[in-house]
């Protein structure tokens, strides 16, 4: 944890009640351990309850403990391994390699640490019992939908995804009760993933949200928000890391539903392996 949100804690503590005051020393303590406990974790360690780390968490400007946990991931400084060093102009190749690396792994690292394994366990509940599941996101998000429904199809789960806008926003208008809609964007903010994603909400469907960030938009018009976090090296720029992060949460969700249905995941991996192979006979 960067040492402003450390100095900001201490600022606060006057106006902290003595419980919360608790909470507030224990993370001031424990700084680098704090984003891979869970809420009920941090309240056994702290000596507190889960109600007093929630209020702590708001007391500090933040929505709830996700909230603040994905903030503190994304400030959090790994000197040893130097993984939030920006790249520059004269480092050597192996630096490059290293410091991307390094960024990539702490991305998976962290949103692992934000991922909450309860609105997990919610979206695969809603993915396997969907009888129809559709993919929004634009730019970057969009490719990111289209990897997604190729490895979902292999696995014989259909869903659909389409990079023009205008034909997006009729997906979603057609989704009804039963069916999932997934919404792509890392900044919580992209106007036409947001607008899909209440259309879907309003006919009925359920809406999945994956983000990097707490106080977005799009969580007023999603069901289960799944949470990613990245911090970048290049360019500040959040395009690359943020896409394994989110590309992997993905592939998560299709393992578990994979598993959930496993006689069916089998026979769809032999037909579509089958199917795809008869040009190379």
């Amino acid at each position: 944890m960067n040492i402003p949100l450390i100095a900001a804690i201490e600022e606060q503590m006057d106006f902290l009640t003595d419980a919360e005051k608790k909470v507030a020393q224990f993370i001031v303590n424990n700084r680098e351990d704090v984003i891979y406990l869970t809420v009920s974790e941090l309240a056994n360690q702290s000596g507190s309850s889960e109600a007093t780390i929630v209020r702590f968490c708001k007391s500090m400007g933040y929505r709830g403990f996700q909230d603040f946990k994905i903030n503190v991931a994304k400030n959090t400084t790994d000197s040893q391994s130097g993984s939030n060093e920006a790249l520059k102009q004269d480092d050597s190749t192996s630096a490059i390699k290293r410091k991307v690396f390094n960024s990539r792994i702490q991305a998976l690292s962290e949103t692992q640490s934000v991922l909450s394994d309860k609105e997990f366990e919610r979206a695969v509940d809603a993915l396997v019992k969907a009888k129809r599941i559709e993919l929004f996101g634009v730019g970057a998000s969009a490719y990111v939908a289209v990897d997604v429904k190729h490895k979902f199809l292999k696995y014989g789960i259909k869903c659909g995804v389409d990079l023009d806008a205008d034909t997006q926003a009729m997906s979603a208008s057609l989704l009804g009760k039963g069916d999932v809609a997934i919404g792509i964007t890392y900044s919580g903010r992209s106007s036409l993933t947001i607008r899909n994603l209440r259309l879907a909400k309003e006919r009925g469907a359920t809406t999945i949200a994956l983000t990097g960030h707490a106080r977005s938009p799009a969580l007023k018009v999603s069901d289960i928000v799944l949470f990613t976090t990245a911090k970048e090296t290049l360019y500040n720029s959040d395009a690359f890391a943020s896409r394994i992060a989110e590309i992997t949460v993905l592939d998560a969700l299709l393992m578990a539903i994979s598993l959930r249905r496993y006689d069916e995941t089998q026979n769809a991996i032999c037909l579509t392996r089958y199917a795809s192979s008869q040009d190379k006979q």
